[in-house]
């Protein structure tokens, strides 16, 4: 521990030298990443919109813009989201609460974001539902964080409003 402590500050030595403090690389990188969170309330129980919209497996059956969903890897469910114009999204299932959340992060695919991380949960409210879709990431290398924001609130609206039209 005591020689990566050492490299941290002969780090932060030699940006002070080029006249870069430590901290504000650290609020560069904090200032880069984008908070996305869209909700909606679905007039059905719970386990309805659940169902429809809690596989990790399945996620064509309410997005507009996924044609089919493939998993793939042995060790780590991986999901291959072909989008109806042929791209295709890889995503990696990191948690999942069975009837309530799952995360899942990009690890590649056509959107400007990186470091992409997100989580699609569900909340009871009493005979409705609230469907909560977060997420946060970085602007790819030379995206603005206008642009990633945009096309990932585009991604999360139209699938959200597709969800609500089909459980009216």
């Amino acid at each position: 521990m005591r020689h990566y402590v050492g490299r941290v500050c002969s780090l932060c030595f030699f940006l002070s030298l080029c006249g870069v403090s430590c901290l504000s690389l650290n609020g560069i990188a904090a200032a880069a990443s984008i908070n996305l969170s869209r909700d909606v309330v679905i007039n059905q129980p719970k386990n309805v919109v659940w169902d429809r919209m809690g596989h990790f497996n399945a996620m064509e059956r309410w997005h507009p813009a996924v044609s089919s969903t493939q998993m793939a890897g042995a060790d780590v469910p991986t999901r291959l989201l072909i989008l109806k114009d042929g791209r295709i999204v890889r995503e990696e299932l990191i948690d999942y609460r069975e009837n309530n959340a799952y995360t899942y992060k990009i690890l590649d695919g056509p959107f400007p974001v990186k470091n992409y991380i997100s989580t699609l949960s569900v909340e009871d409210e009493g005979t409705r539902t609230r469907v909560i879709w977060t997420a946060r990431f970085e602007p790819a290398d030379g995206v603005s964080k206008e642009k990633a924001e945009k096309t990932m609130v585009g991604v999360y609206e139209s699938g959200l409003k597709n969800l609500m039209r089909m459980l009216r």
